[in-house]
């Protein structure tokens, strides 16, 4: 099972739809600039794959609070029809089984998340993760013991603690103690041989072990707390024990244990129909030579998962892009832009580079907020490609994000052609100006009520025409 087709709408960045459909290929990789709703996208996905129900209103766009909103799964094997699971205001699917299960086996990794296995415990001379293993990577795994969730077991067990004191309650608490020290020491095993498969991938020389302080967690009947709640994580290097190896290793050896852990413990967790893997630019921390060992060990030991990787690094995404073409899995490939407007940033999400072919789409569904985005998208992709495709000097802004359209579009509409005649037509030049002031200025697209069908409909022709003109001229060159 996978999904096959994300549906948002007023969630967080995206206030008009947004649909992703993977019909065609089961993994997803998205190339996303800052402020182009990446991070939505993530989190929709990982409160809709969540075991307890979530307001949908504390998601909602903040600048259309009053409108419906939703994020929508559709999820399937790819052949046959899928089914539909919603989250809106009144309904979250977490009652749904294939939900439920894969809540429990899902990853979805940030890079804030690497920072629990190394930076948040620069202060302590040890890296203590005992938290982060228990109530986190390997709460939802069995314990072998007991065949009782650890993260469960761990919670019943603290509150056994704190009931009133007695012989029968203390020999329950050792007897729960001994049961869940001798599963854990077993899985910390497990989890050691996973995460240095992984490791090893990236690193030949460096290993890791875990380890309970003392003999494990013990009760202490006299402060009736729970003491030694401590999983030690160790390196080695080059077989030398390190001391303090948080300080001592670079940020890309970290983050590669980091990534090692966090993808050892999912391989730990049972199987479930719709196993999803998502990453949000984990490659902080990685240089590009540890980057590709990641994808090495996604293939070799993720294939049966569904991958979602997001990046904001172009140069990354179209290594990655080139580098899964001979995956046996297909992928899907999609990009996001930032558009600005008086109302903050607006993404801008594209299948392909069609911007136009979008904004007919968006057209037909009567939808001119969303049309004029990706007219406007259209018009500047257009003219800025065309610059660089002819190396023209345009106005330098140290902040790209300043950077106007206008000063590529007074280059543009300037340009000669080799017989010394003027490049654009007079007439597609004054449409342009025309509608630069309203369908095609940034600020213009929250604003509905000034959007007139036609004007829109015009805009989206001219910049056809603009785009028609400015394409053959590369084979045909400037003055």
């Amino acid at each position: 099972m996978k999904i096959t087709k994300i549906l948002l709408k007023n969630f967080h960045a995206f206030r008009v739809e947004c649909e992703i459909d993977l019909h065609e290929g089961k993994n997803l990789l998205v190339y996303g600039e800052n402020g182009s709703g990446k991070s939505s996208i993530f989190q929709a996905l990982d409160l809709f794959l969540a075991p307890v129900r979530m307001p949908f209103v504390d998601h909602k766009n903040i600048f259309v609070m009053n409108e419906d909103g939703y994020v929508k799964l559709e999820i399937g094997d790819g052949i046959n029809p899928s089914d539909i699971y919603e989250w809106e205001e009144t309904s979250h699917p977490s009652s749904e089984s294939i939900i439920l299960e894969s809540s429990k086996t899902k990853g979805f990794l940030d890079y804030r998340a690497l920072l629990h296995t190394h930076f948040v415990h620069r202060q302590a001379n040890q890296v203590d993760v005992f938290d982060l293993l228990v109530n986190t990577l390997l709460a939802n795994i069995q314990n072998p013991a007991t065949r009782i969730p650890f993260g469960e077991e761990w919670q019943s067990l603290k509150q056994l603690a704190t009931k009133r004191r007695s012989k029968s309650r203390e020999d329950s608490i050792n007897e729960g103690l001994k049961n869940f020290n001798a599963g854990l020491t077993k899985l910390l095993v497990d989890l050691t041989v996973k995460a240095n498969d992984i490791l090893n991938l990236f690193e030949h020389n460096t290993t890791i072990q875990f380890s309970l302080l003392g003999n494990g967690l013990v009760f202490n009947t006299n402060s009736k707390e729970i003491e030694n709640q401590s999983i030690y994580l160790t390196v080695e290097y080059y077989g030398r024990p390190l001391t303090r190896h948080h300080h001592f290793l670079n940020e890309a050896r970290l983050s590669a244990i980091g990534i090692s852990i966090y993808l050892g413990a999912l391989l730990l967790n049972p199987p479930s129909d719709l196993q999803v893997l998502f990453l949000d630019d984990v490659f902080i921390g990685l240089d590009m030579s540890n980057r590709l060992p990641l994808l090495d060990a996604l293939e070799q030991f993720f294939s049966d998962w569904q991958i979602l990787l997001m990046t904001y690094d172009r140069v990354w995404f179209e290594m990655v892009r080139k580098y899964v073409e001979v995956w046996t899995i297909k992928w899907k490939e999609v990009e996001l832009f930032c558009a600005k407007s008086d109302e903050g940033d607006i993404p801008v999400y594209h299948p392909s580079k069609d911007y136009l072919s979008v904004a007919q789409q968006h057209l037909d569904n009567n939808d001119l907020k969303a049309a004029a985005i990706y007219i406007r998208s259209a018009y500047e992709r257009e003219i800025k490609y065309f610059c660089d495709k002819h190396n023209l000097v345009v106005r330098y802004c140290e902040n790209h994000k300043q950077q106007k359209s206008d000063d590529f579009w007074q280059v543009v509409k300037s340009q000669k052609t080799q017989d010394g005649a003027d490049m654009l037509d007079p007439v597609l030049i004054n449409q342009i100006e025309l509608y630069r002031a309203s369908i095609l200025n940034q600020l213009s697209h929250t604003a509905p009520v000034n959007l007139v069908r036609n004007e829109v409909r015009d805009a989206r022709q001219a910049v056809t025409h603009l785009k028609n003109t400015l394409r053959p001229v590369e084979r045909g060159g400037l003055q």
